[in-house]
């Protein structure tokens, strides 16, 4: 549990968001830690926060924001945005010899490949590059869609008896998609805009109050409705 007392603790939070650095190698709790402090700092800046709060680490959702007045609650989900088949070639990229490459753009949201057909993107040190590469708005047309997919399958999640439901209940999803480090981000949430209005007005029994997406070196906040971009320090790396 942390526990903020006042505003001046959170403005601590930056000089070390700054300095802290996320590889490929890291774990996913480290990921997802580095999340939730850049989602406190995003909040602090559009001033969401009552005083004094505590931070607190669980599961279904993974954090909660525990306010005295408890209409202030927050129950906190985070998830990585990826795609099945190409994290599984990614793993698979780990025990080729080095100097192996991955090509991204055989891994799409609109494709899902056979289990023969997982290594089609992989690539031995001395093989030449054979892929077609990325045209147009294609990168952002396929974050915009793992990135939708995403959101419905974590408000399903929402949906269960044994996930907890605060006074509010937020979504943060971590980019994590073949197009990750390719995309334009503007373009890429203009393409997500008619997924949005399609889950604010989709059948779910409860839906996320909020959902913010770190993509890159921003945080996209609230994109459910102010969809407000925060910078943070290009020293964070998040892959």
């Amino acid at each position: 549990m942390l526990y903020f007392e006042s505003k001046d603790e959170i403005i601590n939070i930056l000089p070390f968001i700054n300095q802290f650095m996320v590889y490929e190698i890291d774990s996913f709790v480290v990921k997802e830690f580095l999340s939730i402090l850049v989602y406190i700092y995003a909040n602090d800046k559009m001033e969401q926060f009552t005083f004094p709060f505590a931070l607190i680490k669980r599961e279904h959702p993974d954090f909660s924001i525990l306010c005295y007045e408890k209409t202030n609650s927050k129950g906190i989900e985070h998830t990585l945005s990826t795609l099945q088949d190409y994290k599984m070639a990614e793993s698979e990229l780990q025990k080729l010899p080095d100097g192996s490459k991955l090509e991204p753009d055989y891994y799409s949201p609109f494709r899902k490949l056979s289990k023969d057909e997982i290594n089609k993107g992989l690539r031995q040190p001395s093989e030449r590059l054979v892929g077609q590469g990325y045209s147009g708005d294609r990168p952002e047309i396929e974050w915009a869609e793992i990135i939708k997919n995403t959101i419905h399958t974590k408000t399903a999640i929402l949906n269960k008896d044994h996930f907890e439901k605060f006074a509010t209940n937020e979504l943060i999803v971590e980019g994590d998609s073949p197009t990750e480090f390719i995309i334009e981000l503007d373009v890429a949430l203009k393409y997500l805009e008619p997924h949005i209005n399609e889950y604010l007005s989709s059948s779910y029994k409860k839906k996320y109050d909020k959902i913010h997406i770190i993509s890159k070196n921003t945080f996209v906040y609230d994109i459910l409705g102010k969809n407000k971009l925060i910078k943070f320090s290009k020293s964070v790396l998040l892959s």
